[in-house]
């Protein structure tokens, strides 16, 4: 673990608790802040909070779903440059361009392996650091 990596906060928007727990479980092992909101609302307010350095984004979630909450992110000045990664069972090559024209970083589909959802967290942070 290094020390980027213990500074770094990651929001989980995954109304699947059991999903949220074990992307959570996996991230802090690697030594993440994790903090969790369960709808698309409570997503979007949650990443315009001081702090938060990347969201994990699912695309089907209560209120307003992932893409829209991806577009909004975009749109606000204060988490436009804030990295998302879309996570998603819909695997078809539309919704995966879909996700990455609403702005997303990164599109994932699930089942998630441990070491794709490590590797593709710590990319796109240190790729965030190194355009700020």
């Amino acid at each position: 673990m290094t020390g980027e990596t213990a500074r770094s906060t990651i929001l989980i928007v995954e109304d699947d608790a059991d999903s949220a727990d074990l992307m959570g479980q996996i991230l802090e092992i690697e030594g993440y802040i994790v903090r969790k909101a369960h709808s698309g609302p409570g997503g979007l307010n949650m990443a315009g909070q001081p702090g938060v350095d990347l969201v994990l984004l699912d695309v089907m979630l209560p209120g307003v779903d992932g893409i829209e909450v991806c577009r909004q992110i975009r749109q606000r000045a204060s988490t436009a440059r804030l990295p998302v990664v879309i996570i998603s069972a819909r695997a078809r090559r539309e919704d995966i361009a879909i996700g990455l024209q609403a702005g997303a970083n990164a599109y994932m589909t699930k089942p998630l392996t441990r070491s794709d959802l490590v590797a593709t967290v710590k990319r796109l942070l240190v790729d965030s650091r190194e355009k700020s």
